[in-house]
Parts: C-alpha cells; structure tokens; sequence
C-alpha cells in the first residue's frame, strides 16, 4: 500500500498557482515558463501524458519534472514513436527525447480524477464505492500499469487491488 506523500500535496499546490495564474515556474529544469491555459485547444493527441476529468479538461504529466499542468495549444512537446508528450517547459525536451523510456516508466497518470477544482485541487471518485472526494495528503492510492487510482479508504482500495478489473469500468460513469 502506498500513501500519497508531502511532496505530491507540494505538487497541488504548484498546479493551482500555474493554472490559476499561468506563470512562470520554478522547478529548477532551466528557462522554464509555462504555456498559457488555453480553452481552444482542438486538435490534442489522446496519447502520451495526457489525462483528462470528466467533464474533459485535459492535463498532463510532465515525464520530467513530474508537474501536472493543464494542455493549452502552446505546451511544449516531443513526439515518440508517433505519440505526443507535453512538457512543463522547452528545458524539458532535450532531458526526455535523450532516453523517454526512463522518464515514462516512472509516471503514473491519474486514472479516477474527476475534477480539479478554481484552487488546483484534485477530485476523485473512488471506483469501488462511488464515493467523492479531494485528494489530500492522507489519500491513499494504487499505481497500476502506468495509471494512479485514489481511494476513499484502504478498506476500498483493498477491495480494489483484490479483482481491478470489476471496478475499472466504472470510472467513466
């Protein structure tokens, strides 16, 4: 079982002040600056890092610094193997096109994230109970085939981890 740690609540709180504000961040990857949130971006490939909510805002993992952003139109990117991977910044490209399979195999997209809230606040809903709920520094989860899924409690996790594939069809409803 693996608890969610201090350094991922550090993470929500560097999504809220990047997508609320859109500003520079400073992660320390190089000249970095985020791309402006944009509401017109059409032509997204669904591959890659991208996630979505479900009322189908889409965000991505950076495969680097392990920032979750929203996509906008001008995201830095690198494509591999004909599928699109967003960037938190133009110094990211270099580090992931060097060796991609290094920096994917340690990124966990969020699977059962239903929203994130005007304060960059994670909601999700628990596949097993339906319950929702924010994520929080005590929220527990399950890494699965490069998927992260949030629980409401180690009893439904648990009951998660015992037969997954009964519950992950119910994310999408």
């Amino acid at each position: 079982m693996q608890i969610k740690s201090k350094g991922r609540v550090l993470a929500t709180l560097i999504i809220a002040f990047a997508i609320s504000f859109s500003v520079s961040h400073a992660s320390g990857c190089g000249s970095c600056t985020t791309a402006k949130a944009s509401a017109n971006s059409t032509e997204l490939n669904k591959n890659g890092n991208v996630w979505a909510t479900l009322n189908g805002e889409e965000y991505f993992t950076c495969p680097v610094m392990k920032s979750e952003m929203k996509v906008a139109d001008a995201t830095s990117f690198s494509v591999v193997d004909g599928e699109k991977f967003y960037h938190c910044c133009p110094g990211c490209e270099k580090p992931f096109q060097s060796n991609p399979v290094s920096f994917l195999k340690e990124i966990n997209l969020p699977a059962n994230v239903t929203k994130i809230d005007t304060d960059g606040n994670k909601h999700f809903r628990d596949p097993v109970s339906g319950v929702e709920m924010e994520v929080n520094d005590q929220t527990v989860f399950v890494d699965r085939d490069n998927s992260r899924y949030f629980f409401s409690s180690a009893k439904t996790m648990d009951t998660f981890e015992k037969s997954p594939d009964r519950f992950l069809g119910k994310l999408g409803s």
